[in-house]
């Protein structure tokens, strides 16, 4: 399961980046990430860039490596971007895509949140992932990725629509092939304190979780009743937001506050 709704705290005075997308995460405590983030770092010479994505904040533990990659032709528009292919480094076992829309100087080690919700914030609400009632739910190798996956994706795009004024506007997704002004917006970097989010992701992610693994007719089962238990937790967390974030992620240090129950939900027409 792809990792595609990532945030990635770049400062875009020094580049801009869009349309990430990991493949080969492993969302047990042993993976290769650091509990759900990595760094990435570039280096041009000449036309040519190199983008360096490390697993540990300080640049000790490389898990993606690009080719040089010319870049000459960015101009900051929509049909110059460049796409960068990311292989695996050191046996991580990661690989990705993300495209550069602008360059103006290098970065080094700029923050990416790729996965809200990790196997160790699930087991925290239920510790069998191993029983064999799981067995079609819990992969031994990756774990629960392919639910971190979906809970993260789930969670941006609602913080997406109820805060869509905070982060600058109310756009498709990243990842996928729209012009120039969509790629822009919702600008993630706003989020400052992505933990926020945790617990509606966590608990996203189990009642996913217990539904799949639920062989029932949903209505009478320890698994049923867990689901339900979860789908609750998540609406009074989701009810709970008071979110950090900063309206101006480029030129302003300070963050606000804002509460999801004040915010429009827009409706497209």
């Amino acid at each position: 399961m792809a990792f595609d709704h990532i945030i990635v705290y770049e400062d875009r005075d020094e580049i801009r980046t869009t349309r990430w997308i990991i493949d080969g995460v492993i969302t047990k405590d042993s993976g290769n990430t650091d509990k759900g983030w990595l760094w990435f770092s570039t280096v041009k010479t000449g036309d040519d860039l190199v983008v360096t994505v490390h697993k540990d904040s300080a640049g000790a533990s490389s898990v993606m490596l690009s080719a040089a990659t010319d870049i000459s032709d960015l101009d900051n528009d929509a049909d110059n971007a460049v796409k960068i292919t990311l292989a695996a480094e050191n046996t991580s076992g990661l690989t990705g895509t993300m495209w550069v829309h602008d360059w103006t100087e290098d970065v080094t080690l700029v923050p990416v949140m790729v996965s809200l919700v990790m196997d160790q914030d699930i087991e925290d609400e239920y510790a069998r992932s191993e029983d064999d009632h799981m067995d079609g739910v819990y992969d031994a190798t990756v774990g629960y990725a392919r639910f971190c996956s979906v809970a993260t994706g789930h969670i941006m795009r609602l913080v997406s629509n109820l805060y869509s004024t905070e982060l600058a506007g109310y756009g498709a997704h990243e990842a996928y092939n729209l012009t120039l002004p969509e790629r822009l917006y919702p600008d993630w970097r706003g989020i400052v304190q992505p933990l926020q989010l945790l617990d509606a992701a966590k608990y996203y992610a189990c009642w996913k979780i217990f539904m799949a693994a639920d062989e029932s007719d949903g209505t009478d089962s320890m698994l049923a009743y867990k689901a339900t238990q979860c789908k609750e937790q998540y609406d009074d967390a989701v009810s709970k937001w008071n979110l950090t974030i900063n309206t101006n992620p480029d030129t302003d240090e300070d963050a606000d506050l804002s509460k999801s129950a004040s915010v429009t939900r827009p409706t497209r027409t």
